[in-house]
């Protein structure tokens, strides 16, 4: 019953700690599917929402350093602040890094302007969902395939899906060029970019050599997914 009612300390650790509550949160808590989630909110009306998609709900004030740790940010894989402010988006994440210095933080801006404020505050990467759909809009004017694209990839009933892929030590692919490596000829996958530390090469040359701990970002079906992972040994 005081787990249901949120009034337990989180011991997990490796979990995903969202702090906040929005449309943004419920579909991130959706795709994510709920397992090993941790909703800090203070809304009681918020509970039946999270319990309702298989997550655990922890009442605290997000912006309360006692309450963070409640929910063992700590521990963390990552966490995701969402209030219904900037201003208390940094002051959550000012919290947090108080509390653990190198724990992944994902949050959203409300406003454009204060993302450079949320960086400064110590988050790993910023969103701006207004910035994304307004872009998306802007591009739909004439004909819109840039925002067909994006939708569909990202549409949770795709049949292609967009997915970051690690290259494994001892890679068939580690020291071999993207030409050699021939991945959508082999398995399907269109690579349409790598993440290389906090570098990201969109569409890399022909030349670039794969190495151990590159992050592939490809867009392919189900199955050529499958077969991209057993191709690089991942």
């Amino acid at each position: 019953q005081m787990r249901l009612m949120g009034l337990i300390d989180v011991v997990k650790s490796k979990h995903v700690v969202i702090c906040g509550w929005s449309e943004s949160t419920l579909e991130c808590l959706k795709e994510l599917g709920g397992n090993e989630v941790f909703v800090l909110a203070e809304d009681e009306s918020v509970r039946k929402k999270v319990l309702k998609n298989g997550a655990s709900f922890v009442h605290g004030d997000p912006t309360r350093i006692s309450d963070l740790e409640k929910a063992n940010v700590r521990g963390a894989r990552a966490v995701i602040v969402d209030m219904e402010s900037d201003s208390e988006t940094i002051h959550c994440i000012l919290g947090i890094r108080k509390i653990d210095s190198s724990v992944r933080i994902i949050a959203e801006a409300e406003r454009y302007e204060n993302i450079d404020q949320i960086r400064m505050a110590g988050a790993d990467q910023v969103i701006s969902p207004f910035v994304i759909s307004g872009r998306l809009m802007s591009r739909s004017i004439d004909d819109g395939y840039e925002a067909m694209f994006v939708q569909d990839v990202l549409a949770e009933e795709s049949t292609r899906r967009m997915v970051e892929v690690p290259v494994p030590p001892k890679s068939p692919i580690e020291g071999i060029s993207v030409l050699e490596a021939d991945i959508h000829e082999r398995t399907g996958v269109i690579v349409i970019g790598v993440g290389r530390g906090d570098e990201l090469i969109i569409d890399p040359p022909r030349d670039y050599v794969f190495q151990k701990g590159d992050i592939i970002l490809g867009i392919g079906k189900t199955h050529e997914i499958d077969r991209l992972m057993e191709y690089i040994g991942s």
